[in-house]
């Protein structure tokens, strides 16, 4: 279990060096590429529509330089900015090419509002999350006012092998995007306990000697008074 969030602690970075926000994106990008060229292969072997292979390409070689940048280079803004953009490019393409509201590439646009839960700029979050809601809902009105500009598939198995992968890997993806959040959370609390801790030890102790202090000493003696009475007991100090 160590070694398993150790890995994963090095694909997506360390808590010291990176926010929580940004190691979230680093996982987010590095899901979205493999991802991305599993789908392509799968496409490609399905005979779905070429131009939705190549935008699964595309979209896996441009997350795996934004991965590149937000882990190696440690620039945040640029690559989310990057993917956001790619992603409001790409996602109405697979929509067309893949089939609109029956196939797996509603799944994908999870991953916008995904994207826009890891910004950390509130005003930017709320202009994704619009922009995700207004997509969605041109892109259902197209397919419900044109129904003839989407590629449906030819086969109930394209159908069945494009949702269930397009379900299976978001799933995967939030999964994975929480198992790093619950990480990072489980690494914040034991670094806030350990502060704590040591400011209540600098507190109570003499900075020169390292020497319990004056107020230390008279804490624990009224609560040892106080037990005394409590229980009427004998107390001696020496």
């Amino acid at each position: 279990m160590k070694k398993r969030r150790d890995f994963l602690r090095l694909l997506v970075g360390y808590s010291e060096s990176f926010s929580i926000e940004h190691r979230l994106f680093n996982a987010f990008s590095l899901i979205i590429f493999f991802s991305s060229i599993l789908l392509a292969i799968i496409n490609l072997i399905i005979k779905l529509p070429v131009i939705s292979v190549l935008a699964l390409l595309a979209w896996g070689l441009l997350m795996a330089f934004c991965f590149y940048m937000s882990r190696k280079k440690k620039a945040f803004q640029m690559p989310v900015l990057t993917s956001a953009a790619a992603m409001l490019f790409i996602a109405p393409v697979l929509w067309i090419y893949n089939g609109g509201s029956t196939g797996g590439s509603q799944y994908f646009l999870i991953f916008i509002g995904i994207l826009a839960a890891i910004v950390n700029n509130s005003r930017l979050r709320y202009y994704l999350l619009l922009i995700f809601i207004l997509l969605l809902s041109g892109l259902i009105s197209i397919e419900y006012l044109y129904p003839e500009s989407i590629s449906y598939f030819t086969s109930p198995g394209q159908r069945f092998i494009s949702v269930l992968l397009g379900f299976n890997l978001s799933a995967l993806t939030i999964v994975l995007l929480f198992a790093v959040f619950a990480d990072g959370y489980r690494l914040e609390q034991q670094r806030v306990k350990q502060y704590a801790q040591n400011m209540e030890e600098i507190a109570i102790t003499d900075g020169l000697t390292g020497l319990y202090n004056h107020r230390f000493v008279r804490q624990r003696l009224e609560e040892e008074i106080s037990k005394a009475r409590r229980y009427k007991r004998k107390l001696s100090v020496i």
